[in-house]
């Protein structure tokens, strides 16, 4: 089992998740977004994606005891596994789930490695927060990242969060820690890829964190919104961007307001941004973070039936 080393429980940490996912619920997908203030975004939020949900369910999945080694088989029961946790929503929610995810929980065998092998969306680094929080091996890492999502880009990102997150419980400077991740889960997931045989073209996780933290440009990552909003190429770098500035705000209420206005405002995917960063900052700020979400929600609650 791993352990959590940080003064608020995993409960209120997916709180922050929770949040993040709702806040910037209204933006819109695979467009750039627009400059609100924070009142009239939290105005305007009313639903969720799947972000807490899957959340939620990867950190019932790490309490899983895994094999130590583990082939196509063996992530193909597991990615089974995870469906059966998210599936009350998914059904509900299919939509929600993209255009990849819903095929993978149906698929098996051939079908199931190559759809995998070429998933490069931010949907393991969508869950990769949690994983961070509670401390997870690199094992599990990529084990509950490559079930769903094999490409090394994808497998690179979740890394990089997760670097991230375990190290912003220490430090405020946590940029390196995370370009040193990207670098691991991209070797790891092409070793893993090499053993079975197969290959796959991916771009350098590392090299877009470090771009767009350079330049302070997200979009500077990708060539299309349509084609790519959704990509780890550019969700993660753009969250991890939001989350270092964020901080530098040193206080929790002005880094919340931060990451709602700019999650909103770049887009193309922003409560899987918002959500991301939003756990970066619960693993940073602790027990403070938790009572400043906790009084937004008294000003702005969650509109019955919207989860």
């Amino acid at each position: 089992m791993v352990s959590i080393s940080v003064m608020i429980n995993i409960q209120d940490f997916l709180k922050c998740i929770k949040f993040g996912d709702w806040a910037c619920s209204s933006g819109r997908h695979f467009y750039k977004g627009r400059e609100l203030d924070l009142h009239e975004i939290l105005e305007q939020s009313t639903s969720f994606s799947d972000d807490y949900v899957q959340c939620e369910s990867i950190y019932h999945m790490s309490q899983l005891k895994l094999p130590e080694v583990v082939d196509i088989r063996i992530l193909q029961g597991l990615k089974d596994r995870f469906y059966s946790l998210v599936e009350k929503h998914y059904l509900k929610n299919v939509k929600k789930y993209g255009k990849v995810i819903p095929k993978i929980f149906q698929a098996d065998g051939e079908e199931y490695s190559n759809l995998i092998l070429n998933h490069s969306s931010c949907g393991a680094s969508m869950r990769a927060p949690v994983l961070g929080f509670i401390n997870a091996n690199d094992h599990t890492l990529f084990t509950l990242s490559a079930m769903t999502h094999l490409h090394p880009e994808a497998i690179s990102g979740s890394f990089a969060i997760v670097y991230a997150v375990k190290k912003l419980k220490e430090s405020d400077e946590f940029i390196e820690e995370c370009i040193k991740g990207a670098e691991i889960g991209e070797r790891t997931a092409k070793n893993f890829i090499n053993s079975i045989e197969k290959n796959v073209k991916h771009e350098s996780i590392s090299e877009k964190i470090q771009d767009v933290i350079t330049t302070e440009n997200v979009y500077s990552s990708i060539k299309n919104i349509r084609k790519e909003g959704i990509e780890t190429r550019f969700v993660v770098p753009s969250s991890i961007l939001i989350a270092k500035k964020a901080i530098n705000f040193n206080n929790p209420k002005d880094a919340i307001s931060y990451v709602v206005r700019k999650s909103y405002e770049i887009g193309v995917d922003p409560d899987t941004i918002c959500s991301i960063s939003m756990g970066m900052l619960g693993s940073h700020y602790d027990q403070d973070i938790v009572d400043e979400v906790d009084s937004i929600w008294k000003k702005y609650p969650m509109k019955s039936g919207t989860f």
